[in-house]
C-alpha cells in the first residue's frame, strides 16, 4: 500500500478520496447539526401554510374567552391575528399562492374552519405585499395578514448556509489539490530546466532525487546519463590532446631534418607544410583544451569591452569602426566574450576591406553586430560552418585554419545562454549578430555614442 502511494498515479488518487471523504463528512455533521423539523413541512408555500394551520388550530382548541389573548401573543411584526372582520384591501388577482395555499389550508384544516379567503394585498406603504386569509371558527371572524416570502428568496435563505459551506469546502479541496499537484510536479520542473540547459552544459550538478517513485527513477537515470556524457566527453579530450602532444615530437623532428640539410630538394615547401602542420595541431589543441567554466561571471562594462577590442585591430592597420552604447552592464565573463568578438572581427578582416561593430541594448538582452563588405556566406551554408573543422573552403586549410572561429564563438555564446546568429548585411556582406541575456544589467541608460548599424 505505502508503495503504491509512492508512485504519482496513488498520490494523485489519494487527493481524489480525501476530497471525496472529506465532503461526505462536512455533510454528515450538517446532517446531524441541521436536525430537520418532525414531521416534515408540506409541499408548496410551506412557511406560511405551517404558520397559518398552527394558529387556527390553536384559537380552534381555546376557550372563546382566551382566544383574544393568544391572538395577541402570537401577532409579530410578520404575522398579525385580529379576531375581527378587516378592512376591505386592494387584492391582486388569484394566483399560484393564493390557489396552493387554500387547497393546503382547506386539506389541513378539514371541519376546523367555516368560510375561507386567500388573498395577496398590499401593504399601508404601498411597496411590500402581504397574505390575508379571512376564515371563520365556530362563528368568530378570524383575520390573518403574513408576510409574502417569495418562491425564490425564500430558498436561498433555507439553502444559503449549505451553498456557502460546500462552496468553502470546494474551494479548500481545489486549493489542497493544487498545492499537492504542485508538490508532486516541482521534481519534474527541475528536471525540465535541467534537460533544457544540458546541451550548453553538460557538466551540471547531478538533480537532487525526490519526488514520486516514478519521477524519482527518472532523475536518477538521468543523473546517470548526464555522468556518463562527461565522461566521455572527457575521455574524447584527454585522447585527442594526447594525440595532438605525441604529433609534436615528430614534427620537431622532422623540421629540425629539414634544416640540417641545406640542399634537401624541396626543402622550402617541406617547411613551409610542416609549419602548416605544426599549426593546424596547436589550433585543435588550443579548441580542445578550451574550458569556458574556468573564468568567473562578473559584471563588465560591455560597451568599452567590444570598443577595446575593435581598437586594436585599428592598430593593426584594420578598418574597424565602432558604434554604440557605453555605460552598459552585463554579467558574463569578459575574457571569453572578447575572444568571441575577437573572432568574429579577424573572420571579417580576413575576407573584407571594412568592418563595422555595433552594441546595442534589447528588451533584456544585449545585441552585438559584427558587419563587413565581404562576399558573406551563402544561407544554405551559415548552419554549417558553426560546426567544428568546417570550412566553405577545403582550400583555405593550405593557410593553416581548421574552421574553429565561428565554432570557438557559437560555444562561447551557448555558454552565456546567448545566440549567434549569420545574417546578410546591406548592402553586401555578412552580419554576425550575438544575443546575450542581460542578467545582472544596470539600472543607468546606456549613452549612444553614434548611430550604428
Amino acid at each position: 500500500m505505502l508503495r503504491f502511494l509512492d508512485t504519482a498515479r496513488g498520490q494523485i488518487i489519494a487527493i481524489a478520496c480525501g476530497a471525496l471523504l472529506a465532503t461526505f463528512v462536512v455533510v454528515v455533521i450538517l446532517a446531524a447539526l441541521s436536525q430537520p423539523a418532525n414531521p416534515p413541512l408540506p409541499p408548496g408555500p410551506w412557511p406560511p401554510t405551517l404558520q397559518i394551520m398552527t394558529l387556527v388550530k390553536a384559537l380552534a382548541g381555546a376557550p372563546a374567552a382566551e382566544r383574544p389573548a393568544i391572538a395577541r401573543s402570537i401577532s409579530s411584526d410578520d404575522l398579525r391575528v385580529r379576531l375581527e372582520r378587516a378592512e376591505p384591501c386592494s387584492a391582486s388577482a388569484s394566483g399560484y399562492w393564493t390557489d396552493s395555499l387554500t387547497s393546503l389550508l382547506r386539506e389541513g384544516l378539514h371541519d376546523r374552519v367555516g368560510s375561507l379567503s386567500v388573498k395577496v394585498c398590499m401593504r399601508e406603504d404601498g411597496v411590500s405585499r402581504m397574505l390575508r386569509v379571512e376564515t371563520t371558527v365556530e362563528g368568530e371572524f378570524v383575520t390573518i395578514d403574513t408576510t409574502l416570502q417569495e418562491g425564490l428568496s425564500q430558498l436561498i435563505i433555507v439553502t444559503f448556509p449549505v451553498l456557502l459551506t460546500v462552496s468553502f469546502l470546494f474551494l479548500l479541496v481545489i486549493a489542497l489539490s493544487v498545492w499537492t499537484l504542485a508538490r508532486i510536479n516541482r521534481p519534474l520542473r527541475e528536471l525540465a530546466g535541467t534537460v533544457e540547459k544540458f546541451g550548453q552544459d553538460v557538466a551540471n550538478k547531478p538533480l537532487p532525487v525526490r519526488g514520486a517513485v516514478e519521477i524519482r527513477q527518472l532523475i536518477q537515470a538521468f543523473n546517470r546519463m548526464q555522468e556518463r556524457v562527461t565522461e566521455l566527453m572527457e575521455e574524447r579530450r584527454r585522447m585527442l590532446m594526447a594525440v595532438g602532444h605525441d604529433l609534436r615530437t615528430p614534427l620537431t623532428r622532422l623540421k629540425l631534418r629539414v634544416e640540417l640539410e641545406p640542399a634537401l630538394e624541396g626543402r622550402g615547401d617541406i617547411s613551409r607544410d610542416l609549419d602548416l602542420m605544426q599549426k593546424m595541431v596547436n589550433g585543435a589543441l588550443a579548441y580542445l583544451n578550451d574550458e569556458p567554466d574556468g573564468e568567473p561571471f562578473e559584471i563588465v562594462d560591455l560597451g568599452s569591452l567590444i570598443e577595446s577590442v575593435a581598437l586594436e585591430f585599428q592598430d593593426d592597420g584594420h578598418d574597424v569602426s565602432f558604434t554604440g552604447a557605453y555605460g552598459l552592464e552585463c554579467r558574463c565573463q569578459a575574457t571569453a566574450i572578447t575572444r568571441a568578438v575577437a573572432n568574429l572581427i579577424e573572420n571579417s578582416c580576413r575576407y573584407a576591406t571594412q568592418t563595422r561593430v555595433d552594441v546595442r541594448a534589447g528588451v533584456e538582452q544585449v545585441v552585438i553586430n559584427v558587419s563587413d563588405n565581404g562576399p558573406g556566406i551563402p544561407a544554405g551554408e551559415r548552419e554549417r560552418v558553426l560546426s567544428p573543422f568546417e570550412r566553405l573552403d577545403p582550400a583555405r586549410a593550405a593557410e593553416g585554419r581548421l574552421g574553429l572561429g565561428l565554432s570557438i564563438v557559437s560555444d562561447i555564446v551557448r555558454w552565456h545562454g546567448g545566440e549567434l546568429v549569420l545574417l546578410d548585411a546591406e548592402p553586401q556582406g555578412l552580419l554576425a549578430r550575438i544575443t546575450l541575456p542581460m542578467n545582472a544589467a544596470g539600472d543607468n541608460q546606456a549613452s549612444i555614442a553614434l548611430e550604428g548599424v
